[in-house]
């Protein structure tokens, strides 16, 4: 039933009209494991989140089908610079229905189509602000497949993200891990001597407490030799609004609630991360690369 309303005797006017909901389907931020941004779906049938767990978590985002010559779009807005990970598939009509993904309203990486299976995508956002787009369009006959396109695993880092050079103590005692990362949560530390057994550091699961941007973290110093690295895991990252809150206080997907606005998805805590490895030796040691 059509919603009207107008706003008169003010210093401006507005209408709402037609305003149409769907039952039954998941925002599209939950399979797309990015809460901390604001999606819009438009087109011939809209985007979503459904359950999945062919690229290792529970969810990921669809949409629902649509006929021949007809479209549907995601899209969000970022400022850069950033850098982007994602991962996308899609089940089609082999060199004809296309899953594209476009920046700007410009190509940025080349569509797919056909059975493609899940594939891993990592762009440099520039300075300033820019239009993301994910689209699936279809040409004028049959369907093959499941007729989708899927999106999974949406990450937006800081471009220098990452573990400074460690600074080891002459004494023995301690480390010094500069860490850089954006202000959520999922990012994890874990160390090595053998590259065979990784462990957290610190305290509890090794997550930097989301809050920080910027830290040097002072770690026990583990001997001659240690590698450490910095595991983002955009699966368990919560939306944040305000910046006044701490790290988690049970397991990987409890957190102290200090602030309104948060929104957890599902996914699995072991599915895709993004790593970033460092490390140092002490002179006369057997570097391992």
């Amino acid at each position: 039933m059509p919603f009207f309303y107008d706003a008169t005797n003010a210093i401006g006017q507005g209408w709402i009209d037609q305003i149409e909901f769907q039952e039954g389907l998941m925002h599209p931020g939950r399979g797309l494991d990015r809460w901390g941004s604001r999606w819009e779906t438009f087109g011939d049938n809209p985007w979503h989140a459904r359950p999945d767990a062919t690229n290792g978590g529970l969810d990921s985002a669809t949409h629902g089908l649509i006929g021949a010559s007809q479209s549907t779009t995601l899209t969000t807005t970022v400022v850069g610079p950033k850098k982007l990970f994602f991962h996308w598939k899609v089940s089609s009509k082999a060199g004809y229905d296309f899953l594209r993904f476009e920046m700007d309203g410009e190509p940025a990486v080349a569509p797919i189509s056909g059975e493609s299976g899940w594939r891993p995508v990592a762009l440099d956002i520039p300075a300033g602000t820019h239009v993301l787009r994910w689209r699936y369009q279809k040409d004028s006959s049959l369907n093959f497949g499941q007729d989708r396109g899927f999106i999974d695993q949406v990450a937006l880092l800081r471009p220098d993200y990452g573990l400074g050079l460690p600074a080891p103590d002459p004494g023995g005692t301690f480390v010094v891990l500069p860490v850089r990362k954006d202000a959520t949560a999922g990012f994890f530390i874990e160390q090595t001597t053998d590259f065979v057994t990784w462990t957290p550091t610190g305290t509890g699961d090794g997550m930097v407490t989301p809050r920080f941007t910027a830290v040097n973290l002072i770690l026990p110093h583990p001997g001659p030799k240690a590698f450490y690295r910095m595991k983002f895991k955009p699966e368990i990252v919560y939306a944040i609004e305000n910046a006044g809150f701490e790290q988690p206080v049970v397991g990987p997907q409890s957190f102290a609630n200090n602030a309104s606005g948060w929104g957890p998805d599902d996914d699995a805590f072991t599915a895709t991360s993004f790593v970033h490895i460092i490390g140092f030796a002490a002179a006369g040691t057997q570097h391992l690369s």
